[in-house]
């Protein structure tokens, strides 16, 4: 007699552009459907579903929304959800989680899963400086680490630092695992019209681009890139600057172009849905984010063809190919030594074609969608098998 189909709900926020979530709607497309149903839960506070919600319920899995406005509602209501699955597996923030595992627990879901997509959380709350904001953030984070660890039958880290930095000693713990995050290989290496693509943009074909990939949020540092921006715009004018994205402090970086007298050199793009394309035109991507979980777009990055700049946290690293290191991450954050080093990089195009090689080469054998999907199967019927 035939297994029966298991049953998993997915639950985030809701599913805008980012890594998390393009990776979950190519999950839902490639998954064995003979041997599971994957279902998704949407949990956002303003019940907003996001623009890849569509493409969820095209996949054939169903769309819950349940917003966490009061929390003795939701639970009631998640825990008649979640009954109906045999696993669930959580991708919301550290701070989330517990309440949500805790309405699993009450719905009977033998299989409560987390996956830590972040390596810290935050949580600006008014009325509290920094230093205070940040006493809170430490304590709040280790005591949602220790329920999440209660409560959660299994625990998965987008990368090694993700667990590294909620998890010490995770090694020694069977239930916990890494699970990397993985891309559609040919959407990132298809070919596009550079040419047409700088012309619409109002970039000169003979101009180097530098470029970054990314929302407009504080973790990822725009603040810093536009500093280095400034530093290499005085040393060379052929150099342009190209965003991709957009987001809540938008802004605030648009003045802070406008104060480095930069409008011309810069170039906002917005959200957009041609990001393997806007990729190809860049000569140079720099991306000195302050926090990541495992950067999706340094992978997307790599299978393009570019190559990219970073700063040297344990995440950045991991999601660089190795032997790239010595070029592509910078040991410290002060703006002439990116600059710098961007500068070298941008100026030897040899080099580039041997470090595009063999990032290239490294990240497609390593990061596939399709891998990804297997290793999360496998994770899965371990769990849901108890071997």
């Amino acid at each position: 007699m035939e297994n029966p189909k298991k049953s998993v709900l997915h639950v985030l926020v809701r599913l805008d552009y980012g890594g998390i979530e393009t990776w979950l709607v190519n999950v839902l497309r490639n998954y064995n459907r003979d041997k599971f149903q994957m279902d998704v839960c949407l949990i956002g506070r303003r019940g907003k579903i996001g623009i890849l919600g569509s493409q969820a319920v095209d996949a054939g899995s169903s769309l819950f929304v349940l917003p966490l406005r009061n929390p003795v509602q939701f639970v009631r209501k998640f825990k008649e959800l979640a009954a109906n699955y045999e696993a669930v597996l959580i991708h919301t923030g550290i701070h989330i989680s517990p309440l949500v595992l805790f309405a699993a627990f009450l719905g009977g879901v033998r299989h409560r899963l987390i996956m830590l997509h972040s390596t810290r959380d935050v949580i600006p709350i008014r009325g509290l400086d920094r230093s205070q904001q940040g006493m809170l953030l430490s304590l709040s984070t280790v005591l949602c680490n220790r329920l999440n660890k209660i409560i959660a039958t299994g625990i998965l880290g987008c990368s090694v630092a993700a667990l590294d930095q909620n998890y010490p000693g995770w090694t020694a713990d069977h239930s916990a695992n890494v699970l990397y995050l993985g891309i559609d290989l040919d959407r990132f290496t298809r070919e596009a019209n550079c040419n047409q693509l700088r012309e619409s943009l109002g970039i000169p074909n003979s101009a180097l681009v530098l470029g970054h990939v990314g929302r407009f949020n504080r973790e990822k540092n725009h603040h810093n890139f536009i500093c280095v921006a400034k530093y290499l715009s005085e040393i060379d004018p052929n150099i342009h600057f190209l965003l991709v994205g957009d987001g809540p402090l938008r802004p605030d970086i648009e003045l802070q172009i406008r104060k480095a007298n930069l409008q011309k050199r810069f170039h906002l793009t917005g959200v957009r849905n041609d990001v393997p394309d806007l990729m190809k035109i860049m000569d140079l991507a720099y991306f000195p984010s302050l926090r990541e979980g495992f950067p999706m777009t340094f992978i997307e990055a790599q299978v393009s063809g570019l190559v990219l700049v970073t700063t040297a946290r344990p995440e950045m690293r991991e999601a660089i190919c190795p032997e790239n290191h010595k070029w592509c991450v910078i040991e410290t954050n002060k703006i002439e030594n990116s600059g710098d080093s961007i500068l070298y990089l941008l100026s030897n195009p040899g080099l580039r074609s041997q470090l595009v090689v063999r990032a290239q080469k490294w990240a497609r054998e390593r990061f596939s969608i399709r891998q990804s999907t297997l290793s999360l199967e496998d994770i899965l019927i371990r769990n849901l098998e108890g071997t």
